[in-house]
């Protein structure tokens, strides 16, 4: 980024760029800007890919046209960015609870694609997310306590590359109970969902709840495209191998000890992906 700003100036200067100096600009520019244009397209795929598997599932089509137009209603995330910046958010109705479970289930879903295929390139990036108090502003700003305590979660308490759940959240996953085959569909759907959430947030070995995005319930979803998946989880420990390696060499401690965590944490989990 600074020879980026650096490079601008002489070309500023100069009034004219030579051919070596063009070819370096649109470099630079791939390596920064590229990199964020693509983490926001990632999160954006991401969030579709939920709802697609949800609403193209045989079954929704025994419910009444009435009951299909509601159940299509229920997707409703909204996604901002600034600069590597993403916040994502969505109400949660206590009205139709439905919709609730449903969004946060395609949040964490979201997150799982966005680690797995940033990881694999060495892109790495940390987050948080909780439930609260929040609004919608005039402008589309979210604004409240709880993008206060997402920031918190991210900056104070993920430490090294990783996606925190808050304790709201982690509590409200852990206690919902529903028995899955009651026989009404959408309360079928609504334990599928809980179930789902349960497998895919983890304890961490410092009490922290995250994303499990390479545990069991990923890999069980993955099976349509094991194999491609399984390939990204190995090339990510490559390039985690890569980045600790050279913080180490280059005495930054505090960058290595992250990597080394989250290299621990891909280890812990091949034992899903090396079928």
């Amino acid at each position: 980024m600074d020879e980026l700003g650096s490079l601008w100036w002489e070309l500023q200067d100069a009034g004219d760029a030579t051919e070596k100096e063009s070819k370096r600009m649109k470099e630079l520019t791939k390596e920064t800007y590229g990199k964020v244009e693509d983490f926001r397209n990632i999160f954006s795929k991401s969030f579709n890919i939920f709802p697609e598997l949800f609403f193209n599932h045989p079954k929704l089509a025994t419910l009444s046209p009435t009951e299909q137009a509601e159940v299509k209603k229920i997707a409703k995330c909204t996604l901002r960015f600034f600069s590597d910046l993403a916040v994502f958010y969505t109400p949660l109705d206590a009205k139709n609870e439905l919709s609730a479970c449903f969004n946060i289930a395609a949040m964490l879903y979201a997150c799982t694609g966005a680690a797995i295929t940033k990881f694999k390139a060495g892109n790495f990036f940390r987050g948080g997310i909780e439930i609260g108090a929040g609004a919608e502003l005039g402008n589309g700003d979210l604004y409240g306590p709880v993008l206060s305590e997402a920031h918190r979660l991210e900056r104070e308490v993920a430490d090294y590359p990783r996606i925190v759940i808050g304790k709201k959240l982690s509590n409200l996953i852990q206690i919902k109970k529903r028995a899955a085959n009651s026989g009404n569909y959408l309360e079928s759907v609504l334990a599928q969902i809980d179930d789902f959430c349960k497998k895919i947030i983890y304890q961490d070995e410092d009490g922290e709840f995250m994303i499990d995005y390479l545990g069991k319930g990923i890999a069980d979803l993955s099976r349509s495209s094991y194999n491609l998946t399984s390939d990204a989880v190995k090339n990510g420990i490559v390039k985690i191998e890569t980045e600790k390696n050279m913080h180490e060499k280059n005495g930054d401690q505090k960058l290595a000890k992250r990597h080394e965590k989250l290299l621990a944490y891909y280890k812990s989990r091949m034992k899903f992906w090396n079928n």
